[in-house]
């Protein structure tokens, strides 16, 4: 399957915040089905901002349950 490099990067950062490899991140997993804490989603996070150069609110943050809803977050907050 072909990602886009967003994607790409999204599913390498969370490769790097637990055991699964690429394969295992689909995009209706959430975050919980993949292991994580309330503390590992908040690095999560906060790397995403780093990485792509944009800043959540809380409330997005929250809202971020699954892998496709922070793609999608991402994507919205980046330039067009």
């Amino acid at each position: 399957m072909i990602m886009d490099p967003t994607l790409e990067n999204l599913v390498a950062l969370i490769c790097e915040h637990g055991v699964l490899g690429a394969d295992e991140v689909l995009p209706e997993s959430t975050f919980t089905s993949l292991g994580f804490d309330s503390l590992d989603h908040v690095d999560l996070i906060l790397d995403c901002e780093e990485q792509f150069g944009i800043e959540f609110t809380d409330e997005e943050s929250a809202s971020a349950l699954t892998v496709h809803d922070l793609y999608q977050l991402i994507l919205s907050k980046q330039p067009a």
